[in-house]
Order: C-alpha cells, then sequence, then structure tokens
C-alpha cells in the first residue's frame, strides 16, 4: 500500500511540478519566452527588411536590364546574333519538336508535376500551420505559372502563331489569337509571382501586359526582353505593396534573392547564346531556372521556419 501510495504521490508531485513549477522555474519560463519572442520579431522584422530591399534591387535591376536590351546598349555588335535573331537563345532550330521552345514545354512541364508533388507534401506535413499564406501561395501559384509558361513555349515551337504580339489590323484574327494565347500563360505566370493577388488583378495585369507589346510598339527579336521586364516590375511592385502583416514570413526575404540567378540566365542568353547556352538546350535553361529557383527558395524558406518554431519551442518549454 505505502509503494502504491508513494508512486501515486511521486506522480501527482511531478505532475504538479510539470504543470504547476515553482515561482522561480515559472519567472525563467516567462523569460526565456519573452527572449524566445523578441528573437522571433528580430527574425520577422529582418525578413520584411531583407524582402524589401531584395525587392527594389530586382525592380531597379530589372529596369536596367531592360533599358539596356531594348536599346542594344552600349552597342548592338555586343550582343549574340542568335538572340538578337529569333528575340531568345534558339537551339535545334530546324526541328518543332527538339527546338528550344518545345524542350522548355516539357520541362516545364516536368517541373510543374513537381512543384505539384511539392505543395502536396506542405500540405499534409505536420508542419504545414506554420508555413505562412504567402509561401503557399507562391508555390501553389507557381504550378500554373510554370506550365502556362510551358504553353506559350509550345505555341511558339510549334509556330502556329507568328512571334509578332503587335495588334495588327490587317491580320485580325491572328492578333485576337495572339492576344488570347499571350494573357492566358501571362495570368498563368503572373499567379506564380503576385502571391495573393485575385483573380481580377491577375487578370487585368496580364491584359495591361498584353496590350504593352503594341503600346510600346515591341519588336518580335525584344519579346523575351519585354516579358521578363513586365514579369518582375509587377511582380516587385505587388509584393511591395503588400499589407506588413503578409511581409513576416520568410519566403517575403528569399523570393527576390532567387530570382537574380534568373535575371543572369538572361542575361547570359543576349550576350553568350550560341557559345554558352545554345550547345545546351538554349532558353530551357532559362526556364528550368525558374523552376530551381522556386523549388529551392521553398526549401530555404520552409527551414527558416522551422527554425523560428523550434527556438519558440525550446526557449518556451
Amino acid at each position: 500500500v505505502r509503494f502504491y501510495w508513494g508512486g501515486q504521490n511521486r506522480q501527482a508531485e511531478k505532475y504538479h511540478q510539470t504543470h504547476n513549477p515553482p515561482v522561480q522555474q515559472q519567472q525563467k519560463e516567462k523569460t526565456g519566452v519573452m527572449k524566445s519572442i523578441k528573437s522571433s520579431e528580430k527574425k520577422t522584422q529582418m525578413f520584411k527588411s531583407v524582402g524589401d530591399i531584395g525587392l527594389v534591387l530586382l525592380l531597379v535591376s530589372t529596369c536596367a536590364i531592360s533599358f539596356c536590351m531594348l536599346k542594344k546598349w552600349p552597342s548592338k555588335d555586343m550582343f549574340d546574333n542568335n538572340w538578337l535573331s529569333n528575340g531568345f537563345c534558339i537551339s535545334n532550330q530546324d526541328t518543332h519538336w527538339w527546338n528550344s521552345h518545345t524542350l522548355s514545354f516539357y520541362a516545364d512541364t516536368l517541373f510543374a508535376l513537381l512543384l505539384w508533388y511539392l505543395y502536396e507534401i506542405r500540405k499534409s506535413a505536420n508542419d504545414a500551420a506554420n508555413i505562412p499564406p504567402i509561401q503557399k501561395a507562391l508555390l501553389s501559384g507557381s504550378i500554373t505559372g510554370v506550365f502556362g509558361h510551358g504553353i506559350g513555349h509550345l505555341s511558339l515551337g510549334m509556330g502556329t502563331l507568328g512571334i509578332d504580339f503587335r495588334f495588327n489590323p490587317t491580320k485580325l484574327m491572328n492578333s485576337i489569337a495572339c492576344q488570347i494565347v499571350l494573357i492566358v500563360p501571362l495570368g498563368a505566370i503572373f499567379k506564380g509571382t503576385m502571391p495573393l493577388a485575385s483573380n481580377k488583378t491577375l487578370l487585368i495585369t496580364a491584359m495591361i501586359s498584353s496590350i504593352g507589346f503594341t503600346v510600346l510598339d515591341i519588336e518580335p527579336n525584344l519579346n523575351f526582353v519585354y516579358v521578363q521586364g513586365v514579369i518582375y516590375i509587377a511582380s516587385a511592385l505587388f509584393m511591395l505593396s503588400l499589407p506588413a502583416k503578409e511581409k513576416d514570413a520568410a519566403i517575403y526575404a528569399v523570393f527576390p534573392l532567387f530570382q537574380f540567378p534568373v535575371l543572369m540566365v538572361g542575361i547570359m542568353e543576349s550576350l553568350g547564346c550560341e557559345f554558352i547556352l545554345e550547345p545546351i538546350g538554349g532558353h530551357v535553361i532559362y526556364d528550368s531556372m525558374i523552376a530551381v529557383m522556386t523549388i529551392l527558395g521553398d526549401i530555404v524558406s520552409t527551414r527558416l521556419e522551422q527554425s523560428r518554431v523550434k527556438d519558440i519551442n525550446k526557449k518556451s518549454i
């Protein structure tokens, strides 16, 4: 009996010590919680600051790069002949099925499936509740964004539509078809780069971007430059305008930083297509880089979010 009651008493003492620790221990726990909260707040502020700076740099860099490419500055001679002729770095130009546009479609389709798989993992993971809405929106949007991007390249690779996207009244049906083909993939792409945007906002942004080909008189060989520019400019401006509560996520800081490698491949296309990219698939490298950076960005952001939660849990125990 003494053994039984002694065991019960020890269990009760352990329970009360756990749920009602001594005052000194409670004070230590409160101090630990406060420190963890302050640490979390510092990380949150860091994410906002790094994200804001990164997005501004992305915006400025995109504008500068787009200007140089559109104006072929400082000299047309420094740009690659393949890029000047096609507007992209195109390999295997003599075949519909293996040129850079169709290769981009194949790659984008594969990466869209990988992104979908990653999204399903994120939804079913134990830490799903700790993944911020903006990160979920970017990941889910990237699935349609990457696949929509690929559909656009498939149309170009099959030669079903002319590459001149400016509205031409004398070729009304072709111009209308071009605008539709533009709006759909552009809207899909914006869904992957403008997290939490409404469908109305995405549609309006895609329509304005489509009209821009005609308003700015974008020549066919500058389509890639223009599209790259409007995507990053629209994305940076939209994310900078997000409410402060949406900027406390790790992905807000990571996203702009992981776009610079994509911009670098774009520069490489314009300057070194024939010597660097054309032998290994041309523009498909650019499309693949977009998806790879999206996946890596999500992985890094998830690790940072997990680290933040673990810090709070450790210091509050």
